[in-house]
């Protein structure tokens, strides 16, 4: 995993916009956050999973 410019790129995964991700949530799928948990408690999707990459 690496970051450029506040973008996280993981090797293997794919990127999708922000349109994809909220018509893939809505239909059930779980959205994983990799942010600091303190990150995750300021802000983020209802029902995404945190699982911080680094604590």
């Amino acid at each position: 995993m690496s970051k450029t410019n506040g973008e996280y790129n993981v090797t293997g995964a794919t990127k999708i916009d922000a349109q994809t991700a909220k018509r893939l949530h809505d239909g059930g799928v779980k959205l994983l956050d990799v942010r600091s948990s303190v990150s995750f408690g300021r802000s983020h999707v209802p029902g995404a999973v945190n699982l911080p990459s680094r604590e």
